[in-house]
């Protein structure tokens, strides 16, 4: 990855920090997946100070849980530890809370859209290289190949993401 942002000062009005919520419906499986994935992306690009990343459901099913043991053997499989994230439920201040709300699929975007109002709402498909505007599919109860297809799909959109968002924010890409 190529990015590279200056030292901003902090009276930089740009060295606000960035962020970004991930939402599916349990935030047990892919919107943990998104979280650990976009964390090792800033983090490779040295951005790490300058994000506060998240996810969360549009579900209060898991709140409270620990990933889908799939999605933590996907995860640490690519040498990514997202054990310690836990479920939580979309709340009211996310909206203000969080500029960008990347959605995994069109119904929890529909679910987003209606009790909150964040500054960028949109499905991370959106960015995807290979097939825009469709959901990552939900590998709840599947076979670790759902769980690869899934991390597969979330990681190609990284680094797109990451370059979207950095080119709204005027920052060097």
């Amino acid at each position: 990855m190529s990015i590279r942002i200056a030292n901003p000062s902090s009276s930089d009005p740009e060295a606000e920090q960035i962020t970004v919520l991930f939402v599916c419906l349990g935030n047990i499986c892919r919107s943990p997946l998104a979280e650990g994935l976009f964390r090792r992306s800033v983090q490779t690009a040295g951005l790490a100070e300058r994000f506060f990343i998240d996810s969360s459901g549009t579900s209060p099913w898991h709140v409270g849980q620990a990933p889908d043991p799939g999605s933590i053997a996907v995860a640490a499989k690519h040498g990514i530890d997202i054990s310690m994230q836990r479920a939580r439920n979309l709340r009211e201040d996310d909206g203000e809370r969080f500029h960008w709300v990347v959605c995994l699929d069109a119904s929890n975007k529909r679910v987003v859209g209606a009790r909150i109002e964040p500054k960028e709402l949109f499905l991370l498909r959106d960015v995807d290289p290979l097939r825009s505007g469709t959901g990552v599919p939900d590998p709840y109860g599947g076979s670790s190949q759902a769980f690869d297809e899934c991390f597969e799909i979330i990681e190609r959109c990284m680094e797109p993401l990451l370059e979207r968002v950095l080119q709204v924010k005027k920052l060097s890409v």
